[in-house]
C-alpha cells in the first residue's frame, strides 16, 4: 500500500496524480513510501519529461 508521495499522506489516487505533476514539472523524481508487512520501504521513481 502507498503511504506516502514525496513526504505527503496518500489517501486517495489523485493526491499520487499531484504531487507527480509536481515533480514532472520540478524535473525531480518521485519518492513514494509504501508499507508492506508491516516495514516501510521506499522507492524513488524518475518523472524526466520525454
Amino acid at each position: 500500500m502507498i503511504v506516502s508521495a514525496n513526504n505527503r499522506d496518500v489517501t486517495q489516487p489523485s493526491d499520487i496524480q499531484e504531487e507527480w505533476a509536481k515533480s514532472r514539472q520540478l524535473n525531480k523524481p518521485m519518492l513514494f513510501r509504501i508499507s508492506r508487512q508491516g516495514q516501510s520501504l521506499f522507492v524513488a521513481v524518475a518523472t524526466a519529461k520525454s
